[in-house]
């Protein structure tokens, strides 16, 4: 009977510790897409337009490997400083997760910017853009999408045409205005 209830707890404990108990940073946008103290937009990637109808199959593949972007920002106000530095620490303790590759990071006196991965170098599934400014607030871009290439990603943002005609365009700018 003891070496029975040794081995039901050293399952237990195993499976404990294998459960991954932290929070994803799509469960934290979600999360906070409730929060009256932040500003969320899920944008189709419809929006985007290319510049050149003779555009390459190479610019056409990447523009369909982009599915959507989620964006979630939350501006710094006197009243919500406690607030800013919980969450900034918040998603930088989900961005530290290993599953994350780092493209590149910048901080200069206030503010800092982050670009991460998830996937492959040459298979990414989710390109993450995070920015805080300690005057300004902070956002939080991702970018899903299926088998995104970076090389690409980086020609087809020099062929990138926003549609401001579009009604997600419109809303976009609309909400933009109304934080200044």
């Amino acid at each position: 009977m003891k070496i029975s209830n040794i081995i039901i707890l050293v399952f237990l404990l195993f499976g404990i510790s294998s459960c991954d108990s932290s929070k994803s940073l799509q469960e934290y946008i979600v999360e906070k897409q409730q929060d009256n103290g932040f500003i969320s937009l899920d944008i189709p990637s419809s929006i985007l337009n290319l510049k050149d109808e003779n555009a390459s199959e190479e610019s056409l593949k990447a523009i369909r490997s982009i599915k959507k972007f989620n964006f979630l920002g939350m501006q710094l106000t006197d009243e919500n400083k406690e607030s800013y530095i919980v969450e900034k620490q918040a998603v930088k303790d989900i961005l530290s997760n290993k599953k994350f590759k780092e493209i590149f990071r910048v901080k200069t006196g206030n503010s800092e910017v982050s670009v991460k991965y998830l996937g492959v170098e040459d298979n990414i599934d989710e390109v993450v853009f995070f920015g805080a400014d300690n005057e300004k607030g902070l956002a939080i871009l991702r970018v899903l999408g299926d088998n995104m290439n970076p090389a690409e990603m980086v020609q087809l943002l020099n062929k990138i045409n926003i549609d401001k005609e579009s009604n997600e365009f419109k809303t976009l700018n609309s909400i933009f205005d109304k934080i200044k």
